[in-house]
């Protein structure tokens, strides 16, 4: 009878369907964190020709627009503070210093606290573009236009195939700086050639550089002198072949506008059978020569003027007239 009244306990229980039901939690948000942007560059070039970086992501607003330097704190990178969990797309654009976009990257990021997001910078083909020429000179002796104290007149600049203004021709110093800015060039490559020029139009030093232009560009050209410093040999002749004694002339009177000459300028007619005188150590350039024949009571008999350039030792002849 008790085992019969166990086995219908039995059979009762088991017949009554005891389930237990697990329920696991759901996960928990992902957290919010900041986001480390670092960024490489695929050709192994650095941030020495990068002015700046702008970063994007979409659907959000950064500071300054983006816009970060290259390295920042010695790093090439930037963080970005404050982002709610989730998945962002990230670009990083890198401008060169003439604000063209040379190199850029996109990567994407789960945040979940604070993230690395690498960027690796691939270089953008950029098409040339036509910029400015900055053309600056330097003497190769070591002068400068204002050492040279006005012997240098004015600069010529000449670029095969284009016309500038003034006809190529500047002061020796431009607002202080030994230079010009040249406009509006198309994309390819230049021969500058710069001279400097005394008032008589005569190439004391010049020089020659090559510069290609895609966007502004700066020449820097060294002058290097052309022509050599020398003594002048000046004679004189009356008309019809006289001489000195004939024609009653006692001593001649030399003048060069800007040239301080031995005793005042002031020589014999004749010495050792020549009418004529060395005038020594003239540096390169053009000079105007005035030969005044005089009496021994300075009364102007005769007088001339010749114009003889200086590259090394040089002559001229002075033709003597009423």
């Amino acid at each position: 009878m008790r085992t019969s009244i166990l086995l219908s306990a039995v059979l009762a229980v088991a017949l009554s369907g005891c389930v237990v039901h697990t329920t696991q939690p759901p996960p928990p948000p992902p957290a919010s964190g900041d986001i480390n942007v670092l960024w490489s560059f695929a050709d192994g070039d650095n941030c020495a020709d990068i002015q700046s970086v702008q970063v994007s992501i979409p659907g959000e607003s950064l500071d300054n627009g983006g816009i970060f330097g290259c390295t920042n704190s010695g790093t090439q990178g930037i963080t970005l503070f404050d982002f709610a969990g989730g998945s962002y797309d990230i670009t990083v654009t890198a401008f060169d210093f003439s604000g063209r976009a040379a190199y850029s990257g996109s990567t994407s990021v789960f945040v979940d606290g604070t993230v690395n997001a690498g960027v690796t910078l691939q270089p953008l083909t950029i098409p040339p573009s036509s910029g400015n020429i900055e053309v600056d000179w330097a003497f190769g002796d070591g002068s400068t236009c204002t050492s040279l104290g006005g012997v240098v007149d004015h600069i010529l600049i000449t670029i095969p195939g284009e016309a500038l203004d003034n006809g190529g021709q500047y002061g020796c110093t431009n607002s202080g700086a030994q230079g010009v800015q040249l406009f509006d060039f198309a994309p390819g490559s230049y021969q500058v050639t710069v001279s400097a020029l005394d008032s008589s139009g005569f190439t004391l030093y010049q020089g020659t550089t090559t510069v290609s232009v895609n966007g502004d560009v700066v020449a820097n050209v060294t002058l290097q002198a052309t022509a050599a410093p020398g003594n002048i040999n000046v004679t004189w002749t009356f008309p019809g072949g006289a001489t000195c004694a004939a024609d009653g002339v006692d001593h001649v009177v030399i003048t060069i506008p800007g040239e301080s000459l031995d005793n005042g300028g002031v020589y014999n007619c004749q010495t050792g059978g020549v009418q004529g005188v060395q005038l020594s150590d003239f540096a390169p350039g053009s000079y105007q020569i005035s030969v005044s024949a005089r009496t021994a009571g300075e009364v102007q008999l005769y007088s001339g003027t010749s114009v003889v350039s200086v590259n090394g030792d040089t002559s001229v002849n002075v033709a003597l007239a009423q």
